[in-house]
């Protein structure tokens, strides 16, 4: 038999082929409910976080805090452990005297086993001015910034208004008197210690401050205030961390 087909039948037919095949061989996108979901949720979760910084960097004043924790670093044990050499200028001859007591920094604290830190996003220059001014406290421009950007930005003052502050502490406490007595590596107890930290200012008590150690080597006195610069009792974590042996003598490298 044989079927005889016109050329308008032949081109219908090889249209509806040709439609045929494209819709069988083109790729599908599925719809899934549960993966545009979770896209949405992304694109949801990006902007609340844009919004969380932006709210951050809104509110980097106005910080609630109530206390300070002013640090001071025996410098010769820093140098004894991290630049024998006297490369960098914290431990170096400064006019042929050695550098003791540095201010590690000025911590502002919530009272509630909480020490405020990087309260703002982006780090910020310390400016040159600030840098000669108040080298003599902390003989480190990266100490400076470290500490301005970790603890000065949660302080509520401009970087003016927190070297200053940091400048009167030092002052008040006659931070360049404390522990004169040492001029070279010595040992002794706690107790000893203390007695002659709070020689060179005797408002100090056993509540008020607290020594810390690093492989029973002086490491920091750690002097406790509220925001007007008055002494307070030192919190029961403020004394934990760093503690020294009380067992023991402890060294005064120098």
């Amino acid at each position: 038999m044989k079927f005889f087909f016109s050329k308008k039948a032949i081109i219908a037919f090889l249209i509806i082929l040709f439609i045929i095949l494209t819709v069988i061989f083109t790729p599908k996108k599925d719809y899934h409910p549960i993966q545009q979901q979770k896209s949405n949720q992304q694109k949801n979760a990006q902007v609340d976080t844009k919004d969380h910084h932006s709210q951050k960097k809104q509110s980097t004043s106005g910080h609630q805090f109530s206390e300070y924790l002013l640090a001071l670093s025996w410098s010769p044990t820093y140098c004894l452990e991290r630049d024998p050499q006297g490369n960098q200028p914290q431990c170096r001859l400064s006019g042929q005297k050695k550098h003791r007591f540095i201010v590690h920094g000025l911590w502002p604290q919530s009272g509630n086993y909480k020490m405020l830190q990087y309260c703002v996003n982006d780090s910020e220059i310390i400016s040159d001015d600030i840098i000669q001014k108040y080298f003599y406290l902390m003989p480190s421009v990266g100490l400076m910034k470290h500490e301005w950007n970790k603890h000065g930005t949660c302080s509520n003052l401009n970087q003016t208004e927190y070297f200053a502050k940091i400048e009167t502490l030092y002052q008040q406490f006659d931070v360049e008197k404390m522990l004169t007595n040492i001029k070279q590596t010595t040992h002794m107890s706690l107790v000893q210690l203390k007695s002659d930290v709070i020689q060179s200012y005797p408002e100090l008590n056993d509540k008020n401050f607290v020594i810390k150690c690093r492989k029973n080597k002086l490491s920091e006195v750690r002097i406790c205030l509220n925001k007007t610069n008055q002494l307070r009792e030192c919190r029961s974590f403020e004394r934990k961390s760093g503690a020294c042996r009380k067992d023991s003598d402890i060294t005064i490298p120098f």
